[in-house]
């Protein structure tokens, strides 16, 4: 049995809706990749004028265009296709409106074409089961595949055999035996060589108490991400505005402090200005106003898209909104899973900095080190993340090596969690097992390299 089927039917169909999600795509270009995504063919749209005005959109995508009303008649014009959907018709698809629950809108709509298809291939298996000249074993054995191919009409299949990933394997192991990391590096040489930098696709994890660094640190890679390896980089700041980040940015290059900058005090403006220009040229995207979980992921699948960017971060995971999921443990657990599957998705490292509860500090003595169980809210956290990454400041804690070394600026990177490298093991020496050591200039962002490769005794 082949089940090539038409859409001649009147049963499960909603033009209307159709029309709405297509105009608030050319009302809002940013929820086509929304769309692209949850709709994956043209022909989950009843209406041909629809499949026709689909494939234009994704057309103009896949070529990196932007996608508007100027656009989308341009390539009507130029395939010839204005006699199967006038410009009047465009205008008044256009004049739907924008619909709030534009993701849950996509799903009804491929629910839909799937039940269309699966109406009709209903009708042909009752017929079929009804001939007596069918045997019924082979109508049973026919009937995955039949349901395979309606699948494979309404969804795109993204397949790759082993050559491909072994391909991978093989650039990895070559980069390697040249001294390079096939990862994404952070500029901390020690977290560095530990793990070979993070894999594209990885989440990763930083957490820590406040004020103890985590967002310097966030700091410090993204520069080096962006300035250092040149590739573009996305934030959403939940918890600083914009322009603080780029003031941490700049006394992390200038040498200032973060308070002489904010106060205007002793500062040398020929040499703020030395970095400010290489500073703004940087590929960084920011975002710092409260937003929803889905606005997020489709704001980052954009900007991957549109800026190719491979490192994103959230700062932080805790703060992030979703009217969906009223229970705070519900809604990081969403979070959570929906960024694992934006860096699998995209080939993106998307971080994710996080709180850690309070009981940490209820412990005394050296047991005040972080473990996995101090993630705040932790949903599915542990569970998704590739890498954790906590700080601990000894100093902070009223904590002093044997040796005397440790001071105010002593930092512990705890790699708790490392999918591809050896973690650090949660209460030893540092060295091999125990915590990475480095230093911490707070007032300029700074992490310092001086101690990186400095056992220190405890």
């Amino acid at each position: 049995m082949n089940p090539q089927l038409s859409s001649n039917h009147l049963i499960n169909v909603d033009e209307d809706l159709e029309r709405v999600i297509l105009g608030s795509v050319l009302a809002e270009p940013a929820r086509l990749h929304d769309l692209l995504r949850l709709v994956p063919k043209a022909n989950a749209f009843y209406s041909p004028k629809h499949q026709l005005l689909y494939t234009a959109l994704s057309a103009l995508y896949a070529e990196g265009q932007s996608v508007d009303l100027m656009s989308v008649s341009h390539y009507l014009r130029t395939h010839k296709l204005l006699d199967k959907l006038p410009l009047h018709e465009l205008a008044e698809i256009m004049g739907q409106g924008v619909p709030g629950n534009f993701e849950a809108k996509c799903r009804i709509l491929f629910q839909l074409a799937l039940r269309r298809y699966l109406h009709q291939y209903g009708g042909k298996l009752y017929r079929a089961a009804l001939d007596p000249s069918v045997d019924a074993l082979t109508l049973i054995n026919s009937v995955q595949d039949d349901l395979n191919q309606i699948t494979a009409q309404l969804m795109t299949q993204d397949e790759r055999g082993p050559e491909h990933f072994l391909a991978e394997v093989l650039a990895d192991l070559d980069a390697r035996q040249r001294g390079l990391p096939p990862g994404l590096t952070t500029g901390i040489p020690i977290l560095d060589n530990r793990t070979g930098g993070f894999e594209p696709g990885n989440l990763v994890i930083l957490a820590a108490r406040p004020s103890t660094g985590k967002s310097a640190l966030l700091v410090h890679w993204l520069l080096h991400h962006t300035l250092t390896l040149q590739q573009g980089a996305g934030v959403f700041t939940l918890e600083m505005k914009g322009k603080e980040v780029m003031r941490r940015a700049l006394a992390h290059q200038s040498g200032f402090s973060n308070f002489e900058l904010q106060q205007g005090t002793g500062v040398d403006m020929p040499r703020i200005h030395q970095h400010v220009g290489g500073l703004a040229q940087i590929p960084l995207h920011i975002r710092d106003l409260s937003i929803q979980l889905p606005e997020l992921l489709s704001t980052a699948r954009e900007w991957h898209r549109r800026h190719g960017i491979s490192l994103l971060a959230v700062d932080y995971i805790q703060l992030v909104r979703d009217s969906r999921y009223p229970r705070t443990y519900d809604r990081i657990s969403e979070v959570s899973t929906s960024l694992k599957t934006l860096a699998q998705d995209t080939g993106m490292v998307v971080v994710g900095l996080s709180q850690l509860n309070r009981e940490c500090e209820k412990r005394t003595g050296w047991d005040r080190r972080p473990v996995m169980g101090d993630l705040r809210d932790s949903g599915s956290l542990e569970q998704d993340a590739n890498n954790i990454l906590m700080l601990f400041s000894p100093h902070r804690n009223g904590l002093r090596y044997d040796d005397g070394s440790s001071n105010e600026q002593t930092l512990e990177l705890h790699a708790l969690k490392l999918r591809n490298g050896k973690p650090t093991q949660a209460g030893g020496d540092a060295g091999d097992n125990g915590p990475l050591v480095v230093g911490y200039d707070a007032p300029t962002n700074r992490i310092l390299s001086a101690s990186d490769t400095r056992p220190v005794s405890f």
